[in-house]
């Protein structure tokens, strides 16, 4: 009967580590929501190292989905114009989720 009633405990706490590891695992691997992605007009207000830290992660078709379609496209840089003076620099890797990202003068886009 003692051991019984061990084998129960020993069970539970290995059936909620397992709901925990899942849990974790579901946090860490799912991308970050679409529906969290600021506007332009709130990047353009927001330091360059917070840009960094609220875009980071992002894949690129999320930001042109809220966003739309960049000004400027190459392999692996976006830019988009936020207004007449200010335009943001997206950098991604090969898997084409974003590493760095800029804020920058317009005359830095090359308009």
């Amino acid at each position: 009967m003692e051991s019984m009633k061990k084998k129960t405990v020993i069970v539970s706490i290995l059936i909620a580590i397992g709901l925990c590891v899942a849990i974790l695992a579901c946090i860490y691997l799912s991308p970050k929501s679409s529906a969290n992605l600021p506007d332009l007009a709130s990047i353009a207000q927001m330091e360059e190292a917070e840009v960094n830290n609220v875009l980071a992660g992002y894949y690129r078709n999320q930001l042109i989905e809220v966003w739309g379609e960049p000004d400027v496209s190459t392999v692996n840089e976006d830019i988009w114009q936020i207004d007449n003076d200010t335009s943001l620099l997206v950098s991604t890797n090969n898997k084409n989720k974003v590493v760095v990202c800029s804020i920058s003068p317009q005359a830095a886009v090359g308009k």
